[in-house]
C-alpha cells in the first residue's frame, strides 16, 4: 500500500502478521499485532513478505482530535495487550455500519468509543 500525501482520512491499521512501514520518514518493521492510527494528511506505505492479514477502518479527519482525547496517539506504532478483541469489535462495526436497523449509526459511534476505550486501556 502506498499513499504518498495520506488520503484526508483517519485510517485504523492492525496488522495480524509482521509488516514493514513507513512512519515519519522511518522504515521499520514491527512484530504482529501492532496497531498505528494514521492521521489524514500522513504518507502512509506498508508492505508484507507473507499474506496481508489485517483489520482497518477510515474515519473522518475530525476523530483524531477523539483519539488522541482518548489518551491515543496518531502516527505512532503500539502493541495492544488485548489484541484479540480488536477484530471482534471491528467485526462488529461493519455488522452495524451497514445495517438497516434503527439507531444503528448511534451503535455503531457506541462501538468506536468501545474500540477506543479498549485500546486505551491495552
Amino acid at each position: 500500500m502506498s499513499r504518498p500525501k495520506g488520503d484526508g482520512s483517519v485510517i485504523f491499521l492492525h496488522f495480524h502478521n509482521t509488516v514493514e512501514l513507513l512512519i515519519n520518514g522511518e522504515r521499520i518493521t514491527t512484530r504482529p499485532n501492532a496497531c498505528i492510527f494514521y492521521g489524514p494528511d500522513t504518507p502512509q506505505w506498508f508492505k508484507s513478505e507473507d499474506l496481508l492479514i489485517h483489520d482497518w477502518m477510515h474515519l473522518s479527519p475530525d476523530t483524531a482530535e477523539i483519539i488522541v482525547g482518548y489518551g491515543l496517539k496518531i502516527d505512532s506504532v503500539f502493541y495492544p495487550t488485548d489484541f484479540k478483541i480488536i477484530t471482534k469489535i471491528m467485526q462488529e462495526l461493519e455488522a452495524e455500519h451497514f445495517s438497516p436497523k434503527e439507531s444503528s449509526d448511534k451503535l455503531t459511534e457506541c462501538k468506536l468509543n468501545e474500540l477506543f476505550i479498549k485500546l486505551s486501556r491495552s
